[in-house]
């Protein structure tokens, strides 16, 4: 045997012992970072319950339990419903730690992929035909031609930092003057950050309804089979009040969508509140069909077709007057929101679509 089949080999043997360390290294850094929030978790859930004293006090040990041991997030923990779930129901779900270490490893050698992902530019660039808008850099040293026909041309936009993720730094912002796209193009290329403008999409109206603010955008978690999408679930995420963005992090509502037709669950919001209609606008949810729903299954092939890593993605979509177009696609998608909106976990469902299985937290 040549020695570097042999330490091939020796790595092999050794995958399950680093796995597990890394989960321990995982841990320790969610542990810091959950703790803080038991504490709120375990107060909303001990009202919804009407625990006190003894009771509210098991609560808590039993959330850090499921954490420590399980990696089960105390927001997972609420959302699920966990405190009246026994033991083995809580194993059908799928969650955010154990799904990671699932990506880490699938991921694992596909760093550029990765990076393109997760930079706005660099997606724009690698999934062009499929924005069916303009996008643009802003930053020091962009390409300042660029920018300014841009900004002719669009009096309104989306500023969306590089790098950003959850929605987070997204604006809309409306320049309808010279002078005040100068301005602004003197402040951003002034800064270090980076920024993506990108041209605002034309919402088909039977979405835009729904709630007017906000570009409500699909969500389909897909696993690439060698270029063929399954999908795991789909689901219509829906902005409320004044947010121009539509994650359920930002208070967002969403409703799972059958994948064969496009009919839509009531919708829910991240405490499992239940909205039939959406309570802003008064707009009927559940039961009607998200419009030209096989083109979004023709989209979603396309896209395995020109992108077949990562194996598991999440791709927003939204709906335009002119046809279906991509948003971003995440590397990392979480199960969270078919779960809440089924009341039940989806391992054993997401194991037989993707071939494989999801990493135990232990």
């Amino acid at each position: 045997m040549s020695k570097g089949i042999k330490k091939i080999k020796d790595a092999q043997s050794l995958e399950p012992l680093l796995f597990h360390l890394r989960n321990i290294r995982y841990r320790s850094s969610w542990v810091r970072q959950a703790g803080k929030t038991i504490s709120d978790e375990a107060a909303y859930v001990a009202k919804q319950y009407g625990l006190t004293g003894l009771k509210a006090g098991l609560l808590r040990c039993d959330m850090l339990f499921s954490l420590v041991i399980h990696g089960v997030y105390p927001s997972e923990y609420s959302r699920f419903r966990f405190y009246e779930k026994a033991a083995a129901r809580r194993r059908e779900y799928v969650t955010d730690i154990p799904l990671r270490l699932t990506a880490r490893k699938l991921n694992r050698g596909k760093t550029e992929i990765i990076r393109t992902l997760q930079d706005k530019l660099l997606s724009y660039e690698a999934l062009r035909p499929f924005y069916g808008r303009s996008v643009v850099l802003c930053s020091k040293g962009c390409d300042m031609d660029e920018l300014r026909s841009f900004l002719a041309a669009h009096d309104r936009f989306i500023l969306k930092p590089r790098n950003s993720n959850y929605g987070r730094g997204i604006r809309v912002v409306e320049l309808d003057q010279a002078d005040k796209k100068e301005a602004f193009i003197s402040e951003m290329t002034a800064a270090d950050d980076e920024y993506v403008l990108e041209e605002l999409i034309d919402q088909d109206p039977a979405l835009k309804k729904i709630h007017p603010g906000s570009v409500n955008t699909v969500r389909a978690v897909v696993w690439n089979d060698n270029g063929a999408p399954k999908i795991i679930f789909t689901m219509l995420r829906m902005g409320v009040g004044q947010s121009v963005i539509d994650n359920a992090s930002a208070g967002g509502l969403f409703a799972l969508a059958d994948p064969g037709s496009g009919v839509l669950s009531a919708a829910r919001n991240r405490r499992g509140g239940e909205f039939p209609s959406h309570p802003d606008t008064g707009e009927r949810i559940a039961g009607i069909v998200i419009p030209r729903w096989d083109e979004l299954l023709k989209l979603l092939e396309d896209l395995a077709a020109a992108m077949p890593e990562p194996r598991l993605i999440g791709w927003d979509l939204a709906l335009s007057r002119k046809g279906w177009v991509v948003v971003e696609g995440n590397h990392g998608p979480a199960f969270s929101g078919g779960q809440i909106c089924l009341d039940r976990g989806i391992k054993k469902d997401a194991e037989k679509i993707m071939g494989i299985k999801i990493k135990q937290y232990l």
